[in-house]
Parts: C-alpha cells; sequence; structure tokens
C-alpha cells in the first residue's frame, strides 16, 4: 500500500493512501491526501496528481485555480498547471514556501500503479495527446464505477458499467451508453450509441471529459464546482448582479422581503430560463448545459416535501431508487447520508413523528442520496428555534467542508458568520455586497451586528442604489470576465452523430417499480383513507337494502309482473353505480394533487411522467379490484340476481362492472387531478364530477337530446352492464298503462352486444382518460 509523509515546522504526519491513477491533496475530507485540517497554509484542494505516459504529473489547484500558496518541485519549481516529476521510488513535492512550508513524500505509488494506455489518461497532460495506431482500433475504454473499469469513477450516480468508448484511427469514437442515469455529450443526452469527433466534451456523472484525438483527456476538478453569475438580469426581479462563489463554500443570501433571494437561488438552480447574462456552473455555461449540471445540484425547497407514511430509511431510500442505478450505490447512499445529517437512530421512525428540525434534514437527505456537488436551500432555518437554526447551520458547514458547494436563502443573520461568504440584496433585486461575513460588517460599518444591515438597506430607492454602487467600487464588487464551455456553438465537427437510439426502458420498468412500491406503502399505512375507500361503496348499499327490504327485486314475480317493478329494478341499479362512481372519484381525485410538490421535487431529477402515471393506474386497478369485490360480494349477500343468463353468470359480471365503473371514473378524477393546484381545489371538483353522472346517466328522465356526450359519461355504460347482468328486461310490461310512460328497456337487454360495447366504452374511458393526465403531467416542469 503507498504511504505518504507530510512534514511541516518538524511535526511528522503519515497516512496510506489509495494506489489510483488521479489523487488530489488537500484539507478537505474527500481528498484522496488529507493534510490536517489546522495546517492553512494548505487549500481545501491544494494539488493533483496523475499517471501519464509511464510519468506522474503534478498540477497546482485545480484546472480552474491555484491553491493559495502555490505547490513547488523541490528546486523551487512551480507545479503550475503540470509538470513531469522525476522517476525514482519517491516523489517529492512542496506545498508553499517559509518556515511553515510542507514537505510531502509519496512512497510505493510508482510501483503500485499499472500505466494505463495513453487515450485512458484521466486528467490533461502537458504536450499533444498521443494518436491511436490502426492496430488500437479495436481498444475499448471502461469507464464506471467498478473497479475493473480501465477509468475508475468514485460517484454514487456513475453505474458499475457506465459507458465504453470504442476509439478509431480517424480519431473518432464511438460511445456506448450502458449506464441508467446517462451520458452528456455537448451538454445534450447521447443516444444508445452515438459517434463522437475530436473536441467532444463528455459528461459522466460529475466528471467532465474532452476526447481529444484519440484521447481522453479530463476538464474539471471532480470534487469541487464553482459558481459564477455575471451581469444577471431576471424580468425587474434582479438587477445586474455579478458574484463568484467558489467550490466547497458555504454562502447565505440575506435580505428583506421582495429583495430577490429566492429568485437568484432558483436562477443559479437552473429552474429560471428567461435571465439574461451569464451563469456559469464548474466552468460551463449553464443554460447550454443545464441537461448535463442538473444532477449535480440539488434543491431544498422551503416546505418539507415528505411523505408522512413512511419511515426516515424508506424515504431516503426511494430517493435513492429514483436516483442511483445499482442497490449496492443505494445502500451505500443511504447510509452516508444518516451518518452525515446524523439521524440513524430515528431511521425506523415515520416522518409524521418527527420534529421540525429533524423533518429538514430528512428533505435535504433527498437531495445527498445522489451527492450533489451544488446544494440550493430555500430558507433551511425557516420555523426552527435559535438553537436548531444553529445545528442546521453547522451541519451545512459541514458539508460545505466536504467539498460541495452550499448555497442557502435565509432571513436569519444570527449564525452568518458560518458562512465563507454572505451576500446582501436589497430591494428590487439590487447586490449590495458579497464577500466574508467580517468584511461584510466593516463594508456596512455596523460592529458585530449584521441585522444592522437590514436597517441599512430599508431605506428608499436612492439610498439602496447608493449602498449597490459603493459594494461594485469595492474591491469585492470588481470580478474578472468569465469565458465558460459551451457559450456559442459547438466546435464544427465536435457534434454527436446518433447511431441509434433505443427507448430507455430499464429505466422506465426501474422507476414504475420503485414508485408502485411507494404507493402501495402509503396507502395501506393510511388505514383511516384505505377504510373510507373500501367500506363506503357496500355501506351505501347495505343502506339501500335496508330501505326496500327486498332481497328479491331483481327476480321475475311467481305471479303477475306490476308496474313497479322495472322502476324499483331500475332504481337499485343506478344506487349501486353511484356507489360505483363515487368509490372511484373519491379514492382518486386527490391523488397527484396531495403530492403535487413531491412530483414537482422528483421531476427536476429527471423521473419519467409516465413510470409517474404508470404508478398511480397500477394502484388504481389494485384499490379498484379490492372495492369491486366487495361492492360485489355486498351485492350477493343482499339481494338475489337472477340466473340461467347467456351473457355468464351475474356475480362475475356484477364485479366486472364495478370494476371497470371505479377505473373510469377514477381515471377522470386522476385527470382533474392533475390539472388543480392543491388537495383543497381537488376534493372541491368531486361535486362537479359527480353530478354530470347523475344526470346523463339516462335513468332519472331521459336525455336523448344530449347523447352525443355518452361516450364521456361513466354512468350511462355502467347502468347498462348492471342492467344487463340484473336482468332487467326480463322485468319490464307487455302492454301500456295508462298514465303511465312506458320504459324504454333495450340499453338493458341482457346481450353479448350489449355487454362488449358496454365494457369497450368504460375500459377506453380508463386509458384515454389516463393518456390525457399523462399529457397534463408532461407538461409540468420540475423543481
Amino acid at each position: 500500500m503507498p504511504e505518504a509523509e507530510l512534514e511541516r515546522n518538524g511535526v511528522v504526519v503519515r497516512q496510506q493512501i489509495a494506489s489510483r491513477l488521479t489523487l488530489t491533496i488537500g484539507r478537505s475530507d474527500v481528498s484522496d491526501l488529507i493534510v490536517p485540517t489546522d495546517w492553512s497554509e494548505c487549500s481545501r484542494v491544494q494539488a493533483q496528481l496523475w499517471w501519464h505516459e509511464g510519468i506522474w504529473w503534478l498540477r497546482d489547484g485545480t484546472t480552474e485555480r491555484p491553491s493559495i500558496n502555490g505547490t513547488f518541485l523541490l528546486d523551487g519549481t512551480s507545479a503550475g498547471h503540470g509538470l513531469a516529476l522525476r522517476a525514482g521510488p519517491d516523489l517529492s513535492f512542496v506545498i508553499g514556501r517559509g518556515p511553515l512550508a510542507i514537505s510531502v513524500t509519496l512512497r510505493g505509488l510508482s510501483r503500485g500503479v499499472h500505466a494505463p494506455s495513453p487515450e485512458v489518461v484521466g486528467s490533461v497532460a502537458s504536450g499533444a495527446p498521443p494518436s491511436l495506431s490502426p492496430e488500437d482500433d479495436s481498444h475499448l475504454i471502461r469507464i464506471g464505477r467498478s473497479p475493473d473499469c480501465d477509468v475508475v469513477l468514485d460517484d454514487p450516480s456513475v453505474s458499475r458499467l457506465h459507458v465504453v468508448l470504442r476509439p478509431h484511427v480517424d480519431g473518432s469514437a464511438t460511445v456506448e451508453d450502458w449506464s441508467r442515469n446517462g451520458v452528456f455529450l455537448n451538454g445534450l443526452k447521447a443516444s444508445r450509441l452515438s459517434r463522437i469527433q475530436s473536441g467532444t466534451t463528455l459528461h459522466i456523472g460529475r466528471a467532465r471529459y474532452v476526447w481529444q484525438s484519440g484521447a481522453l483527456l479530463q476538464a474539471n476538478d471532480f470534487q469541487h464546482y464553482d459558481l459564477h453569475v455575471r451581469q444577471l438580469m431576471l424580468n425587474g426581479r434582479l438587477q445586474d448582479i455579478s458574484l463568484s462563489i467558489n467550490g466547497g463554500e458555504l454562502v447565505a443570501l440575506v435580505g428583506g422581503s421582495g429583495a430577490g433571494k429566492s429568485s437568484l437561488l432558483t436562477t443559479m438552480a437552473g429552474h429560471n430560463r428567461s435571465y439574461h447574462g451569464l451563469v456559469a456552473v464548474a466552468g460551463e455555461d449553464l443554460r447550454r448545459s443545464i441537461n448535463a449540471l442538473r444532477p449535480q445540484m440539488g434543491f431544498v425547497p422551503q416546505d418539507d416535501i415528505l411523505h408522512e407514511e413512511l419511515t426516515v430509511q424508506e424515504v431516503l431510500r426511494f430517493a435513492a431508487r429514483l436516483r442511483l442505478p445499482d442497490q449496492e450505490a443505494q445502500e451505500q447512499a443511504v447510509e452516508r447520508v444518516l451518518d452525515v445529517l446524523e439521524i440513524g437512530h430515528r431511521r425506523l421512525s415515520r416522518v409524521r413523528q418527527l420534529s421540525g428540525g429533524q423533518r429538514k434534514r430528512v428533505s435535504i437527505g433527498m437531495e445527498l442520496v445522489a451527492d450533489p456537488r451544488l446544494l440550493f436551500l430555500d430558507e433551511p432555518t425557516s420555523g426552527l428555534d435559535p438553537g436548531l437554526d444553529r445545528r442546521m447551520m453547522r451541519l451545512l458547514r459541514q458539508l460545505a467542508d466536504r467539498g460541495q458547494t452550499v448555497v442557502l436563502v435565509t432571513h436569519a443573520t444570527a449564525n452568518v458568520a458560518l458562512c465563507d461568504q454572505v451576500v446582501f440584496m436589497a430591494r428590487g433585486g439590487h447586490l449590495c455586497f458579497a464577500g466574508p461575513p467580517r468584511q461584510c460588517l466593516d463594508h456596512f460599518e455596523v460592529g458585530d451586528d449584521f441585522a444592522a444591515v437590514y436597517e441599512h438597506l430599508d431605506g428608499d430607492d436612492d439610498r439602496i442604489q447608493m449602498w449597490s454602487e459603493k459594494f461594485r467600487s469595492s474591491p469585492h464588487g470588481v470580478l474578472p470576465s468569465i469565458n465558460p464551455l459551451g457559450v456559442g456553438a459547438p466546435k464544427p465537427g465536435s457534434i454527436r452523430t446518433p447511431i441509434v437510439s433505443f427507448p430507455d426502458v430499464s429505466r422506465f420498468i426501474s422507476q414504475v417499480r420503485t414508485l408502485a412500491h411507494r404507493e402501495l406503502l402509503i396507502t395501506l399505512r393510511d388505514r383511516v383513507t384505505l377504510g373510507l375507500n373500501l367500506f363506503t361503496g357496500p355501506f351505501a348499499i347495505l343502506l339501500l337494502a335496508l330501505a326496500i327490504q327486498d332481497r328479491g327485486v331483481f327476480i321475475v314475480p311467481t305471479g303477475e309482473i306490476t308496474a313497479e317493478s322495472m322502476p324499483l329494478a331500475i332504481k337499485v341499479v343506478f344506487l349501486i353505480t353511484c356507489a360505483c362512481l363515487w368509490s372511484g372519484i373519491s379514492s382518486q381525485v386527490t391523488s397527484v394533487a396531495r403530492e403535487r410538490p413531491i412530483y414537482e421535487r422528483e421531476r427536476g431529477f429527471d423521473l419519467i411522467p409516465a413510470a409517474y402515471l404508470s404508478s398511480k393506474m397500477l394502484q388504481m386497478l389494485l384499490l379498484g379490484l379490492a372495492q369491486a369485490v366487495m361492492i360485489s360480494l355486498t351485492v350477493v349477500l343482499l339481494f338475489d340476481l337472477p340466473g340461467g343468463l347467456s351473457i355468464g353468470d351475474p356475480c362475475h359480471g356484477y364485479g366486472l362492472s364495478a370494476l371497470l365503473t371505479i377505473l373510469a371514473s377514477g381515471s377522470l378524477a386522476l385527470l382533474v387531478s392533475t390539472l388543480v393546484r392543491d388537495q383543497r381545489q381537488a376534493s372541491s371538483t368531486s361535486p362537479l364530477l359527480l353530478m354530470p353522472q347523475l344526470i346523463l346517466s339516462g335513468v332519472l328522465f331521459p336525455i336523448e337530446q344530449l347523447a352525443f356526450l355518452f361516450p364521456l359519461v361513466a354512468s350511462r355504460w355502467s347502468v347498462k352492464l348492471f342492467g344487463a347482468f340484473s336482468s332487467l328486461s326480463s322485468l319490464s310490461l307487455d302492454v301500456e298503462i295508462p298514465g303511465l310512460e312506458p320504459l324504454d328497456v333495450s340499453p338493458y337487454a341482457s346481450t353479448t352486444g350489449n355487454v362488449r360495447e358496454s365494457l369497450g366504452v368504460l375500459l377506453t374511458q380508463w386509458l384515454c382518460f389516463g393518456l390525457l393526465a399523462l399529457i397534463s403531467l408532461s407538461r409540468r416542469r420540475g423543481l
């Protein structure tokens, strides 16, 4: 096992390091070689080592920025953007200068790592990359999380075998996507097989590579994502905002109501696309590369959007199953998040049993399972007492120290001193300061009281403009220009060429299984709602039976048929239909509306709308089966059904009729649930959905003039089905009675054609309303 020795002012620290092709050195606890945190001469990411062409190379800092005090060879030469280390048993270099410089010696590293082929280099090396010879055309470059891959990425969102590159002698390559979360070429998601040319950018998880003349070159810092904003304008809500956030920093956006804090946060998180100006993430234009960057950006809304019926462990596990590629990565992510958030002792507790601070941690944990490099939080301390406020800020500080860039909106200023930067916004979206907390106090001349800054920014527009201009002219307000990758059109010839594209069936099936499992747990654990859905219909039929006191209402009497036989039987069929309609509507009308924020949050990390709707349709089918069985059993127990029908057994017919009625009405309710804003509005639409069903059933009064609406309502076809299996036509009188309008019994004929037509219409309604619900869901963007 390779070993590192660090020496500073006579203090020696030794530690073992992994045998890898790329190593990072710094104070961050995600570095491969971790320098003691109190050795402040060393940056969080001080230097990088990588193997190329049989030589170890050393770079100071990252590709985006150098370290604070520099990295040097033993002869004093700066490592800069990349210098080769002399071959030998030990590799040595120095961090910083002067008496507190840190000497670093690595032993056993060169003997412990096998040199990869030239095209499998994980970092940019000096000089031109080598080209491939014709015999290299069959060589494969495997990239993934598995140790067996040629390029190993320690990223939970990366599959064990994520992508295979097949280089060609002309410098191009074929990209084979074997992953669940996809590969992005020049910011666009790749097809199953794609052909790339020299200059193509590949995003694989949090890593970015450039394919250059047969070589795969690392183009970013895997661990730290910078964020730069220049001259940002947003519909009058943000006014010419420019600021820079370094990777691994904790930044607070502070200001009064109407200052544009949330607008700035959501714009940097990629939720507002209509802005003017530049937002660059990890050196790339956010607008152009949003699809590739979004998996590395977590967003925690102000409200705790959680399923209260699930346990903490289940919430995190379902979030991991939707985002991460395999069970190994999912289980490791859940345990990591429970440990980082210090909520392992509540893993089996239901969400409804948690305190406000614990719920907020679980909400943050849903984003942390994918280990995003940038984490945006909208008022995470809102509603917390001062003690919980400080604990939450310390937690965010720890996340930033682990290498994540954390940006939050807050009104509270008691703990902003824990941040690396504080950004003060004023009314109208004006930026009045962005920099270290201590210098913020000096800038506003308020001593040690951050709350006093609010008083300075609570004046008229001229006073706000004065503070904004003062900041612009200060050293913190003068920022260098940014020229990110991806601005403008891609390089000619580098655009991907799809060879063949297959639908992502495996990801769809995986999401359906995950969502259906979650839906089943939620349904079973909400016992009150489940009981109401199952027993409301049977209870209504029981009351009906007690009211009429006639079990044989559907049986032809032994004597003569009376004028009341047919109307009474139709009323019973109509009320059974109403019970089925209400069972379907009441169980589905809030199905999507009550968890709309959850859907929008999950939609933000690539949830497939069709998978979400499929889980709802499966839940509707299973619940509908149970409801239909309960209703049909109640009818069989309370009423005598006719026998000897040519269309089949009436007991089975009642069950099938009840099921399709529940599905058709439930699908309509599900469609409405996707259109309304919240659960309250959804509940208010229930009478509106039921009334047309009652009127257009054709039972209460003739409505031939509205016959064109029959295909849209389930009640008409449900009454026909129940009537056919109740043999209503056998109860009709063959003679006319003066003063009594004759009843048309043809809709209730016990014929195969009548049954097939009614079944077909109800089944079509279920599918068509479901398709419309899918269209409605697909139009909703995620958070």
